[in-house]
């Protein structure tokens, strides 16, 4: 069931942004896969199940312990159907023992609405920025 206005469509994509950055960061890979898909089309890798992105975002957690991420504005919402193309800017800051990343990239996910949530039916990252 969509949102019925574009303010509360606003307001639940501001906070599944922060839900899915802040399981990210604080490496809870569980709550983290369940906000895509059973099936999601994964970065560049092609569509993923669940246990395989349970099983990637894992290995990014122990690659870098430390991760930390800004959403920069704006954030662009496009409605397609009954789902969303989610555009925005971010900032990113990876730590490890002995190495570190830092940057910013354009990233893009579809979400489907769920009616009490959303969920990853895609995601993208472009570096290009």
């Amino acid at each position: 069931m969509p949102a019925r206005n574009w303010d509360e469509v606003k307001h639940r994509v501001e906070d599944f942004l922060k839900a899915f950055f802040e399981t990210g960061e604080i490496g809870d890979a569980e709550s983290h896969v369940r906000l895509y898909a059973d099936r999601a089309m994964y970065f560049d890798e092609g569509r993923f199940s669940r246990d395989k992105i349970l099983a990637d975002t894992v290995a990014y957690n122990a690659r870098w312990p430390v991760r930390s991420y800004d959403v920069d504005d704006p954030v662009e919402i496009v409605p397609q159907g009954e789902n969303y193309l989610v555009r925005f800017p971010m900032s990113y800051d990876l730590k490890s023992p002995g190495r570190k990343a830092r940057g910013k990239l354009m990233m893009s996910m579809t979400l489907a609405d769920k009616g009490r949530g959303f969920q990853i039916l895609s995601i993208r990252e472009d570096r290009g920025r």
